[in-house]
């Protein structure tokens, strides 16, 4: 179902923008270490979509993390949960108070058309889900 993303996809390609909302991707398995959403990112810019991650982590923690994985999109640092509350995807249900592990497709004016989000939080998206429906419209 289409709705509006709390915030404009002001960092998205020409198409859109692939969000990522993580726990942490220092210990998540989407990034790290096979990287799958980092070896997709070239595939995600020729559809015309840039990626971006968010996680609770610090700008320091994000900066060293990206550095040392070579990360080819954007981490976006949200300690204070702001937008992880906005898009409605804080899971308080694990004890933990971390976003649970979602994959957001927003179109440029900011709708969101694709949602990817596995049952259990210990679960992480299949990027390869994503690659698949945007390749398919």
């Amino acid at each position: 179902p289409r709705r509006q993303a709390p915030a404009p996809a002001i960092i998205g390609g020409p198409n859109g923008l692939i969000l990522l909302f993580s726990q942490s991707l220092n210990g998540d398995h989407t990034v790290n270490p096979g990287g799958r959403l980092n070896k997709q990112n070239e595939n995600f810019k020729k559809l015309g979509y840039s990626v971006a991650t968010v996680t609770p982590d610090t700008p320091t923690k994000l900066a060293r993390f990206a550095k040392r994985r070579s990360l080819k999109f954007r981490t976006l640092s949200d300690p204070k949960k702001a937008l992880i509350q906005a898009f409605d995807v804080l899971d308080k249900t694990a004890g933990y108070d971390l976003p649970h592990p979602i994959i957001f497709v927003i179109d440029p004016k900011g709708t969101i058309t694709h949602r990817f989000s596995p049952k259990y939080y210990t679960e992480r998206p299949a990027v390869q889900e994503v690659l698949q429906a945007l390749r398919s419209e």
